[in-house]
């Protein structure tokens, strides 16, 4: 019976592993200058339901493990100014390799704002006015639009298909973990900045000390422009 369950679980984990698939590689202009903050996205074949999210770090090299199951994916780079571009390959270990290519674009005017998301170390920002539309009533409307992100009916959140660790609101976790209500409740005309804090360890002793592989999300409210002075 013990040999029986030890087989049974070295299936298991073995299977886990074979299921496991790494797809990492670069992006670089025409140049062969690398690309930082290239979003790269992974889809199953002719969707737009995003599997699993990373942007390119200072070297233009990003690195994403996934464990879809699909016998192909596709692989798409999206960045500010150039074309995007998606590769269909196998869900195979493998390196996938861009070179990305500037677009042209002619403008009658020129209008200078956030981009909607950018990287800062560890931190990916989105700024959640640009991924609004006039539809959405609650930040959890928003966040289902934002690549990386799940949430369902009771706002409970996950990224890159991981429950998250940590939900603050400038920096405090108002809800000592039940953070459920806040996502659903509060309007996204609100919330200025939505942060993804990768590797997140919400416990501050074990920083720097104990990895975590979850993320956590701190959302930075709008500041709101003094009323005028009461009438005496």
């Amino acid at each position: 019976m013990i040999k029986w369950m030890a087989l049974l679980m070295s299936m298991s984990i073995t299977s886990m592993l074979c299921a496991q698939v790494t797809i990492s590689g670069t992006v670089k202009n025409q140049s062969g200058t690398p690309l930082i903050n290239a979003s790269i996205i992974i889809s199953p074949i002719g969707s737009n339901k995003v599997i699993a999210f990373k942007m390119t770090d200072s070297k233009g090299a990003f690195t994403i493990l996934q464990q879809s199951g699909l016998d192909s994916i596709q692989v798409k780079l999206s960045l500010l100014n150039h074309e995007t571009e998606i590769k269909t390959i196998p869900n195979q270990t493998r390196e996938v390799h861009f070179i990305a290519k500037e677009k042209a674009t002619v403008l009658e005017e020129v209008f200078v704002k956030d981009p909607m998301m950018f990287r800062k170390g560890d931190t990916i920002v989105h700024d959640v006015e640009q991924f609004a539309n006039k539809n959405d009533r609650s930040l959890a409307d928003v966040i289902k639009r934002m690549p990386g992100l799940e949430i369902d009916e009771s706002g409970k959140i996950k990224y890159q298909g991981k429950d998250i660790n940590q939900f603050t609101v400038e920096g405090k976790d108002l809800m000592q973990g039940r953070y459920g209500i806040i996502p659903n409740s509060i309007p996204h005309q609100d919330v200025g900045k939505l942060e993804v804090v990768e590797n997140n360890q919400p416990i501050k002793m074990l920083k720097d000390k104990i990895p975590s592989e979850n993320a956590g999300i701190n959302i930075k409210l709008k500041k709101m422009s003094p009323g005028p002075d009461p009438v005496h």
